[in-house]
This record gives C-alpha cells, structure tokens and sequence, in this order.
C-alpha cells in the first residue's frame, strides 16, 4: 500500500513510549507533515503475548482503543511496539481497510546489521532467501514459566514461517 500523508497519522504505542523523550523528539520533527495523533495502548503489549493475535477478542480490544478516533481523517497508522505488526491485518480491518502501516521493524532489523557489521558478527553467507522455512536456535533466558514461554514463542515464529528449536538456560 502506497503511504499517504494527507491525513492524521495515528500513532499506536505503549503510555511509556508516548511519554518518552524521543517520541517527543519525532513528533516535534514530523509535525509540519501532518498532525500527529497519539494513541496509548495500555494492556495490548499483554493480550497480544497472551497470543490473542486474532479473532473477536482483538478485535474487540482494537475497536475500544480505536473509539475515541475519527477513521475518516487518519491516513497513516504508525506501530509504535515491534508486538503489533503481530495485528497488523486486524489493526487495518477494524480501522476499515483504507489505511497506510508503517512498522519500525525494518529499521530496526538495519540497526541490528549495523551493530553486528560492527563487530565483525555478522553472517555474510547467505545471499538469497532459502527456499525451504527457516530453521533457527533460539536461547531463552527466563525466570517464568518456561512451558508457557517455549509454547507462545513457537507459536509467534511459526506465524513467521520459522521452524524454533529451543535451549533454555534459567537464571
């Protein structure tokens, strides 16, 4: 979808995020663009952990956020927390189709490289994208419920066509 700049731009985060310094930072950057609608999002970082990523129950919660929003003159949804480009489809259903979604996803996957160029860790081998899904270790390192996690960090990857084999290491 093309992004479109000639409405609102909402944008979703954690009340922590919205009262941060460097969304105060961008916000000042970006408000001769458009305006720029904050909209916290308390308890939806938890119900999407809770793996309630679709169906009536998100949807509902993102129908309650989204009630105090005029639809009509929002052009952009901004994700503010890299959970809720695990709603992404739900966020542009409940908001009526016709809307641009930016994640900062991308960016952050760039400062990842950056930082692993940097320290001369990252894997330069592979140059396409496999054919086959992908195949990962991922380490834990938790002090809860180590069932609970290994199932929804399964369940949240597999969503993302990665098959996880797991290692858990308690602290």
């Amino acid at each position: 979808m093309e992004l479109a700049l000639n409405g609102k731009i909402l944008v979703m985060a954690t009340p922590l995020t919205l009262k941060s310094k460097k969304f105060n930072e961008l916000t000042r950057h970006y408000k001769h663009r458009s305006e720029i609608v904050p909209l916290p999002c308390p308890g939806l970082v938890e119900i999407i952990e809770q793996g309630h990523t679709h169906g009536q129950e998100i949807e509902e919660c993102l129908s309650h956020l989204f009630s105090s929003v005029n639809k009509e003159e929002v052009s952009t949804i901004v994700l503010g927390c890299t959970h809720y480009v695990l709603i992404k489809k739900e966020i542009v259903k409940v908001m009526g189709g016709k809307i641009s979604i930016i994640d900062g996803n991308y960016g952050t996957a760039r400062h990842t490289r950056t930082i692993l160029q940097k320290e001369q860790l990252l894997n330069n081998e592979v140059k396409e994208k496999p054919k086959t899904p992908l195949k990962a270790l991922v380490k834990f390192y938790i002090s809860g419920n180590e069932k609970e996690v290994v199932r929804r960090c399964r369940q949240l990857l597999q969503n993302e066509g990665i098959v996880c084999e797991s290692e858990f290491l308690h602290v």
